[in-house]
């Protein structure tokens, strides 16, 4: 599924990528600093925390085959975007989540949202490399023409 693109147009998808992709690694994190914030706002005990931050690796590890195979389907980036758009929701579940329940629901929309979003971008960005180099530069070699 290679399509020809412009050298700014191939830029700005490869910004898009790197972009939902340093907001999901973000993502797998920044709730660490929340917790006691969240512990005090909706009354978790710690365990309860451990489950909202697991909540959010399991829809990944389900997940992600199927949502790789519907890369292949739907292409990749109305995945991405979907992806991010639930990563969205998923970060505001978590922001005005008032019990457990919605707190982890709002870390496993995260988690789907990450999922999708990463797979896509990382689908585009192998796209993204000339036919013949695709994996060429990952330890800085350079093959012949």
């Amino acid at each position: 599924m290679r399509t020809q693109l412009t050298a700014r147009r191939r830029r700005a998808v490869l910004a898009v990528a790197i972009g939902a992709i340093a907001l999901d690694t973000a993502l797998l994190g920044l709730i660490a600093p929340l917790l006691p914030d969240i512990e005090s706002r909706i009354g978790a005990t710690d365990a309860e925390l451990g489950l909202a931050l697991g909540a959010y690796a399991l829809p990944i590890i389900v997940v992600s085959l199927p949502l790789g195979r519907l890369a292949d389907v739907v292409g990749r980036r109305p995945l991405l975007l979907g992806g991010m758009l639930l990563t969205v929701a998923g970060s505001l579940l978590i922001a005005f989540a008032d019990s457990l329940p919605v707190l982890v629901s709002g870390r496993a929309v995260q988690g789907v949202g990450s999922a999708a979003s990463w797979i896509a971008a990382l689908a585009l960005v192998s796209e993204l490399a000339p036919r013949g180099e695709l994996g060429a530069h990952a330890f800085h070699e350079r093959r012949p023409r």
